[in-house]
């Protein structure tokens, strides 16, 4: 975590024209070059909830900002965990871009998912729009300086996938005032499918197993804080039943579950950091992470 700005540098194929469509009345259009527009912003932030289409390009929906570099290098945050520190805010190199500025395109080389073109769509001073034709697929971007950027608040709004930055949760500590049936659940692991966002299992082995034999399994939901009250975090297991949890972050690789019903404390320590570079389809709370 760490209070920076961003600019969200996008990293889009572009096989179509690059329009520049401009919606703000004081916007002074000065004929930018493609790559200057990519360029001119550290960081894009890649605005999930507004995307169109029926398609779906993986590294672009997994990415939370998007970084071009002036040496043609792509960079994304696509992890939560540690974000605002990884890669000095940039995150992580995910491949390489070529700009057209004759047709105004732009292709995107993944490290994972080879070859996309994006047609570019000026919208504002620092806002664009990528399509790729082939998908029927757009995404919004909104740049950002990295100075600019809220990376504390990009954390908080997105702790339900903080969560799945990890292999599994190891218990390390418990404080039990009331017994639980949770009390003998040790490991938990949070992760996503092609249909479920928040999945969980959770397992009765010790802490520290090797082989882990997952005995529950479910859905999990984090509501956000309101009113001065913790984030809430809500396992719905398959076998019928729930379990309510007040949740504290208390760093990149701990957290603590304080059991609504008794009180009962537990805190799990992270094992196991994912990279990802391939992505889930995500939705994020709120877009606005400009520093006021």
């Amino acid at each position: 975590m760490k209070n920076l700005t961003w600019t969200i540098i996008l990293f889009g194929l572009v096989s179509i024209s690059c329009v520049r469509e401009v919606r703000v009345n004081d916007y002074n259009s000065s004929q930018t070059s493609l790559l200057g527009l990519l360029t001119s912003y550290d960081l894009w932030y890649v605005d999930i909830d507004r995307t169109q289409g029926s398609g779906n390009i993986p590294f672009v929906s997994r990415a939370f900002t998007m970084s071009f570099m002036p040496n043609g290098e792509v960079w994304a945050n696509n992890n939560i965990a540690g974000i605002g520190y990884t890669g000095n805010g940039f995150g992580v190199k995910t491949g390489e871009y070529f700009v057209n500025e004759n047709n105004g395109t732009l292709e995107i080389n993944h490290i994972i998912d080879g070859w996309n073109d994006f047609s570019v769509t000026q919208l504002s001073n620092n806002e664009i729009k990528i399509y790729n034709s082939f998908e029927n697929v757009s995404y919004y971007l909104t740049g950002y300086h990295i100075n600019q950027f809220d990376f504390d608040a990009l954390f908080y709004d997105n702790v339900a996938y903080f969560l799945q930055d990890y292999e599994y949760w190891d218990k390390t500590t418990e404080t039990i005032q009331y017994p639980a049936d949770f009390d003998l659940e040790n490991i938990i692991k949070f992760y996503f499918d092609n249909t479920h966002d928040f999945l969980f299992s959770s397992s009765q082995d010790l802490p520290g197993s090797e082989n882990i034999y997952w005995d529950f399994t479910g859905q999990y939901q984090i509501r956000p804080a309101e009113g001065g009250q913790p984030r809430r975090m809500i396992l719905e297991y398959n076998q019928g039943f729930y379990e309510n949890f007040y949740l504290d972050i208390l760093d990149d690789s701990n957290i603590r579950l304080t059991q609504i019903s008794t009180g009962n404390t537990y805190t799990f320590e992270a094992r196991y950091y994912i990279q990802y570079y391939r992505p889930n389809q995500r939705k994020k709370i709120k877009s606005n992470y400009l520093k006021i």
